[in-house]
């Protein structure tokens, strides 16, 4: 059986309901008016807390950055080294007068050396001859019409490393 509700008790409820309303409304107006909605000690502590994550985070990328300098420097220096124990020495250079340089050489140095160019040169021109044959302490060169003078003779190793040489034909 369902009981009827009097105009009484309706407006009873609108103003109840209206007041709850009313009351959370300038209960909101009020914390978003006081300044001091958050105390002093829960801001420093968020302050803190903010500034040692940035800390953190700072910290994080730095020693990447140092980690990754030091591997390419390493390498650097390995490299650099392996370059200072390359020593080539030359023996003995001949030319037979029909387009043929040999270049008898000796590695004195304590990495095996891997020829990457080969340059000859004289005061006034420069080429790259063809290297015929290249073999433990010989390189012979494919270099036809070479006339009488000075020659410089340039080797460049696969590690950069470069060895000059002048001789006379």
């Amino acid at each position: 059986m369902k009981i009827k509700n009097t105009k009484s008790e309706l407006r009873f409820q609108w103003f109840k309901r209206k007041a709850s309303y009313l009351t959370r409304r300038s209960t909101l107006q009020k914390l978003r008016t006081n300044i001091r909605a958050v105390s002093p000690v829960i801001s420093s502590i968020i302050l803190v807390a903010a500034v040692i994550v940035l800390g953190f985070v700072a910290l994080v990328y730095a020693r990447g950055m140092a980690s990754d300098y030091q591997v390419q420097f390493r390498e650097d220096v390995n490299s650099d080294i392996s370059k200072l124990k390359e020593n080539l020495s030359s023996e003995y250079i001949f030319y037979n007068g029909t387009g043929y340089l040999s270049i008898y050489f000796m590695n004195t140095g304590s990495n095996i050396l891997e020829i990457d160019k080969v340059y000859l040169s004289t005061s006034s021109t420069g080429f790259e001859p063809t290297v015929r044959y290249l073999s433990g302490g010989l390189i012979s060169l494919s270099v036809p019409g070479l006339a009488s003078g000075s020659y410089t003779l340039k080797i460049t190793t696969m590690r950069g490393s470069g060895f000059e040489y002048t001789f006379v034909v």
